[in-house]
């Protein structure tokens, strides 16, 4: 189901490059320019996406799609990916503060056949939407796949029984973060499992913070699978967008005690128990 997953989301990636080539040039200039014509707008605009979304995977086949037909600069994207890197955090204080857990994946269906209708229309601005709308929805039940599948291979996995202290600990759970959030294609959802099971002390704090910087780790895949079918522009974000949580990813390694102190310190202003991971 992964695999097939996999094979889902570059379609979804394909439909979703032919739409924008359908669009008017000088319509979809205006709009992106309008939007992102300075860093912090380019910022914003990636923050407010991924936050409406919730999704960075989705930003990030958009971002790299506008990009491959050359309707972004490089300049602009980048701005967008770090602002969805920050926005892909609000799936995790949902998640916190309200229990809440999304599953943008119940829309697929219907943008798909809403996406296949509109394609069939002689109008090319239709088309051109049909084609977006459907290569969405082929991304979301890409997603759906993905994670489904690796809920099926970890269902029979005792977390707790994985619990470690120490350096190694950090390590191990590093990487196993980094793999989770590749093969889910989905940081959000690798963040509700991990607030899932440090609630139910499956795992240390320490281990969850491990797990997260991980998660940072294994979220550019998604711009990676995308820019396979891209220009060089498309590969070059991909680089910026890995090299940028690698070394984000370094620093919190590097500085984790103070980092961890650093929190503790904000939380008990905002008078959040010391208990309360």
């Amino acid at each position: 189901m992964v695999f097939a997953g996999i094979a889902i989301f570059i379609i979804g990636i394909n439909f979703i490059g032919n739409g924008f080539k359908l669009f008017s040039e000088k319509t979809l200039k205006i709009f992106i320019q309008k939007y992102t014509d300075t860093n912090i707008k380019a910022f914003i605009f990636g923050f407010i996406s991924t936050t409406l979304v919730q999704s960075s995977s989705l930003v990030s086949v958009l971002v790299v799609s506008l990009l491959s037909v050359e309707v972004l600069s490089l300049i602009q994207a980048i701005g967008i990916i770090f602002g969805s890197n920050l926005g892909s955090t609000t799936t995790a204080w949902l998640v916190s503060l309200l229990g809440l857990k999304l599953n943008i994946a119940s829309y697929s269906m219907p943008m798909i056949i809403l996406g296949l209708v509109f394609t069939f229309l002689k109008n090319k601005t239709y088309s051109a939407y049909g084609n977006v709308i459907l290569g969405l929805g082929f991304v979301l039940l890409a997603i759906h796949y993905m994670k489904t599948g690796f809920i099926d291979l970890q269902s029979g996995i005792d977390l707790a029984s994985y619990s470690m202290d120490g350096f190694i600990g950090l390590i191990v759970f590093f990487f196993i973060g980094a793999i989770m959030t590749v093969v889910m294609q989905s940081s959000g959802a690798s963040i509700a499992l991990i607030i899932t099971a440090l609630a139910l002390s499956q795992i240390t704090y320490e281990n969850a913070i491990a797990l997260t910087i991980g998660v940072d780790i294994g979220t550019p895949f998604t711009a990676v699978l995308a820019a396979l079918t891209s220009n060089i522009d498309g590969k070059r974000l991909a680089f910026v967008h890995l090299m940028f949580n690698v070394i984000t990813a370094f620093f919190a390694f590097i500085f984790l005690d103070q980092f961890i102190y650093m929190v503790e310190y904000i939380s008990a202003y905002f008078l959040v128990s010391p208990t309360n991971y």
